[in-house]
């Protein structure tokens, strides 16, 4: 029985000192926040597709792609700019405040006009232009001021647990006006949902600019010089946007190429794979902060903390593909028959989650040690691959030619963001003399 009692109060002790541990308590915060986030976003999703229809579904999906594609140059990575200084100085942190906010709120009014109008030009001329400049604003402005900035804010000084729920926030207004569309519309359309998704996301968006400003401090404009800050955020938002291509474009262009109704299948399958990529994603919100600290003596530093998480995220993507393969007959059981075919896209698309972790691994490797470039091009490079991809495959098998160009570009970037860490980390060896 003392071996016992002994040997319990051992693995209580060290429980108790993983869970002190700052990398596995931010962690935790972000999962248990992530879950209950997709928890309400899941029934948001059912929601909204189940009133919507697969048609009118996959056009709010399609014209959402577009505005996730261009977000990243409405943030012009201000967001991670604010991190990788006030990571290292707190006392910076209204002065990249106040830069962050006239950012974002410049770069979107401009963007948000010039992409209604590209829009409504040349790829979705049949959606109504109040539509179109409802979800665009919701998601380049409302999205950018939550996720990229807010969120961002509270990363940079470590206060993960505000960040999650900066970001639990906005799930939480959504989910609300998913409720008032279908408990108050006995047959919406688009146009009623994308009032309602505007309005939740502005409001959160805006809640959470004031909730910085209450805990942080409010932010300061009198130096506004941004020197190579705008080049650096460039490269920042090239790379953003590239990634966001790769998740994002083939639904764009399902709408386009092929049908809306086709687009909402696609989509309603690619969002399962998110909700089981969110435990990766939660790591990887923890530990972006700590890659530029690691960062600081080059790839070495930072590659060496990508190795202390890799087998974490190979056991989890792993995990996550078993599930995806295993969960994949149950879901037209919750979205209805209406979306039998989202059954194959998920076995197909099984393996992202593994990619993602993987290519996440090597990438804030080279963020971290000031690397941007490196990435932005590898990135760049698997969206070209993936747009060109598309255009070929899409009009001769549907959505199937969109998940061959969706594999064959995230293999890609997997394979050649490792190659480029590997030889920098080699050059930066053999300068210093190591082996």
């Amino acid at each position: 029985m003392s071996l016992i009692i002994g040997f319990l109060q051992r693995l209580g002790n060290k429980i108790h000192r993983t869970f002190k541990k700052s990398l596995v308590r931010d962690t935790l915060w972000l999962l248990v926040s992530k879950f209950v986030g997709i928890f309400i976003q899941t029934a948001s999703f059912i929601l909204v597709a189940r009133s919507l229809g697969a048609e009118n579904f996959g056009i709010f999906v399609g014209v959402s792609a577009l505005g996730a594609i261009v977000l990243p140059f409405a943030v012009l990575g201000s967001g991670d700019i604010l991190i990788q200084f006030v990571s290292r100085d707190r006392s910076r942190f209204s002065e990249y405040w106040g830069k962050t906010l006239v950012t974002v709120f410049t770069s979107s009014t401009i963007i948000i006009i010039l992409l209604v109008l590209f829009a409504k030009l040349f790829i979705l001329k049949s959606v109504p232009i109040v539509v179109l400049i409802l979800i665009l604003t919701a998601d380049i402005l409302g999205i950018t001021l939550t996720f990229h900035v807010t969120a961002k804010a509270f990363m940079a000084v470590d206060m993960i647990k505000e960040s999650a729920f900066v970001r639990l926030m906005l799930a939480i207004t959504k989910f609300l006006a998913a409720v008032m569309m279908a408990s108050m519309f006995s047959n919406p359309d688009i146009m009623v949902w994308s009032s309602l998704y505007f309005i939740s996301t502005i409001v959160a968006s805006f809640g959470s600019i004031l909730f910085v400003c209450k805990i942080l401090g409010k932010p300061t404009f009198s130096s506004l010089k941004f020197n190579d800050e705008l080049v650096q955020g460039l490269y920042f938002a090239i790379s953003e946007s590239a990634g966001t291509i790769n998740a994002n474009i083939d639904k764009t262009m399902l709408v386009s190429l092929a049908t809306a109704e086709v687009a909402g299948i696609y989509a309603a399958a690619y969002r399962a794979i998110d909700v089981s990529s969110i435990p990766i994603f939660s790591m990887l919100g923890a530990t972006y902060a700590k890659f530029f600290q690691h960062g600081v003596s080059g790839i070495k530093g930072s590659l060496s903390f990508a190795k202390r998480l890799l087998p974490s995220v190979i056991l989890y993507g792993v995990i996550a593909t078993v599930g995806v393969l295993v969960f994949a007959p149950f879901v037209p059981y919750i979205l209805g028959q209406e979306y039998e075919g989202t059954v194959e896209i998920l076995r197909w698309l099984a393996p992202i989650p593994l990619f993602i972790g993987l290519q996440y691994m090597a990438a804030d490797a080279l963020t971290g040690a000031g690397l941007q470039r490196s990435r932005s091009i590898v990135q760049t490079g698997a969206a070209v691959l993936n747009v060109g991809l598309n255009l070929i495959l899409i009009p001769l098998y549907s959505w199937k030619g969109a998940i061959w160009a969706t594999l064959s570009s995230e293999t890609f970037k997997l394979i050649f963001l490792w190659i480029i860490v590997y030889v920098i980390y080699k050059q930066q060896a053999k300068r210093s003399g190591e082996p």
